[in-house]
């Protein structure tokens, strides 16, 4: 795994410390079909602040970040937040970042300011597939249905990671995620 460092900020983005070119940069990322139907959402996001050019940004997001100090890497949303597993709505990173772990990053700082665990509403990659492994040892199909039933969520669609774990030649990749070192930074 290739480790990494680098200086992100983690918060709502309803709070202030984000720049207005990272916020119409952002808004314009997401403005596509398929991202756009989360627009209306805003101040529920929590995002993810890259506050530093990193190797494995595209050039014009290096060019951006050079200029405006700030640009957002990803956001988590969440749908059902109450007792202690919240589900997840969406989550989003950047192509460019995909493969530095922002996910997990995104995931776990939700976790921790809101003092919950979190669980896809859907899964839709195979990124889950491995989460599910890491995190709550989840392997086969009887322990993710035990889950399911044990968390007791309404609407929870998960048939990609049953249909994966059914595969039992579907094995994992060591370059499928970098491990990235960071620390968050405080308000400014």
């Amino acid at each position: 795994m290739i480790k990494t460092e680098m200086a992100i900020r983690f918060q709502k983005m309803s709070e202030r410390g984000l720049n207005d070119a990272a916020v119409l940069e952002f808004i314009s990322c997401i403005s596509s079909p398929d991202l756009s139907r989360y627009i209306h959402n805003l101040s529920n996001m929590y995002v993810l602040v890259g506050l530093e050019e990193q190797s494995s940004m595209s050039a014009e997001e290096k060019v951006f970040m050079q200029s405006k100090g700030q640009l957002v890497l990803g956001f988590i949303l969440m749908d059902h937040i109450s007792g202690p597993y919240h589900t997840i709505e969406y989550l989003w990173t950047r192509g460019s970042m995909r493969k530095q772990g922002l996910a997990r990053i995104l995931i776990k700082e939700y976790e921790r300011v809101s003092t919950c665990r979190t669980v896809p509403g859907e899964i839709a990659s195979a990124f889950w597939k491995r989460y599910f492994a890491d995190e709550f040892k989840i392997t086969t199909v009887a322990q993710l249905f035990g889950f399911k039933q044990f968390l007791g969520l309404p609407n929870l669609r998960w048939d990609l990671l049953i249909s994966s774990l059914r595969r039992v030649d579907d094995g994992f990749s060591d370059d499928s995620e970098s491990e990235l070192e960071y620390k968050i930074l405080p308000f400014e």
